[in-house]
């Protein structure tokens, strides 16, 4: 069995200041073979479009700081 397809992509953008803004899509598919099928109790697992999770997120520029 091939693995299933996995990918992503992320926008960030950084306004004046410190702060800015990140966007990230991920989708992934989810397959399993049939010895994880019978131990779970199941005779077939699908998800036909996959798994598709889109976040935003706030982001905040510190200061590095010198050792």
């Amino acid at each position: 069995m091939s693995p299933p397809p996995y990918y992503g992509a992320r926008i960030t953008w950084w306004g004046q200041g410190k702060f800015g803004w990140g966007f990230e899509l991920t989708h992934d598919k989810i397959y399993a073979n049939d010895e994880t099928l019978a131990n779970a109790g199941f005779r077939r697992l699908e998800f036909t479009d996959g798994l598709n999770i889109i976040t935003v997120n706030g982001l905040w520029r510190g200061q590095a700081r010198a050792s």
